[in-house]
């Protein structure tokens, strides 16, 4: 979905912002939550891969892109988020290919320049993970690229995993506590500070996309997303969208 208006020019990274400094919301860095050990949760999905590759050296390629300098959302902290949802609020079982599901998980964002052109950083993230794994059935590779595309987010998935993947990627900021969920877009407002100087021209980009996601029929695409965060996600977004913008 290209929306060449915006400021924000990956699309999907501006769905997650929700609020920001000017508002007198402290920004801050997502940090690692209480997954299982980021490392060995790796390892393991790795070897259910079938690859025979020795993962150590992807997992220092992997820590390192997520650990670059100007990362305040989309860091290791956001990926293992999404892997907490994933695993443990019942959403595990309804993935077809659960191994796919957590590798593209892993890799969506690995790739991230926030003055990419749209679908530019999941396309590179997609391919990053497609050569990691270039020793693994090609049907493989390819489910794990479609999955990683998905989190351009446009409307009309109609695979289960993609929309798996998808919502879960928008569900760890759409669905936070509003004091976070500002929070969030607190951290995405710094990552995009070089490209958009203008905190008034973020804050209108901002509005644009997640209106967008109002008029859908639907924010989530996932049946079960629909039934357990559309509401929540909805409350936040609109709440969002209403306020008016207040210069620092």
């Amino acid at each position: 979905m290209g929306l060449p208006s915006l400021p924000c020019n990956s699309v999907a990274s501006c769905y997650h912002t929700a609020g920001f400094s000017t508002l007198g919301v402290t920004m801050y860095e997502v940090t690692e939550t209480d997954t299982p050990d980021f490392d060995e949760e790796f390892k393991r999905v790795w070897r259910r891969s079938g690859s025979a590759r020795n993962p150590a050296s992807f997992l220092r390629q992997i820590r390192a892109y997520y650990e670059e300098p100007h990362r305040r959302y989309h860091n290791l902290g956001h990926i293992e988020e999404c892997l907490m949802l994933f695993k443990r609020r019942g959403i595990y079982g309804l993935a077809k290919d659960p191994t796919s599901v957590e590798l593209a998980l892993i890799y969506h964002d690995i790739k991230y320049d926030p003055g990419a052109p749209h679908g530019q950083n999941e396309e590179e993230s997609a391919a990053m993970a497609v050569r990691a794994l270039a020793d693994t059935y090609p049907e493989f590779r390819e489910s794990i690229e479609r999955l990683i595309l998905g989190t351009k987010h446009e409307a009309g998935l109609v695979d289960n995993d993609e929309q798996l993947v998808a919502d879960i990627d928008i569900a760890t900021s759409f669905t936070a506590p509003w004091n976070k969920f500002l929070a969030y877009g607190a951290a995405i407002r710094e990552e995009y500070r070089r490209v958009v100087p203008s905190d008034r021209a973020f804050f209108n980009g901002r509005n644009e996309v997640l209106q967008r996601f109002l008029d859908r029929p639907s924010i989530f695409q996932h049946p079960y997303f629909q039934e357990q965060y559309e509401p929540l996600a909805e409350r936040n977004l609109r709440r969002a969208v209403q306020q008016k913008f207040q210069a620092a």
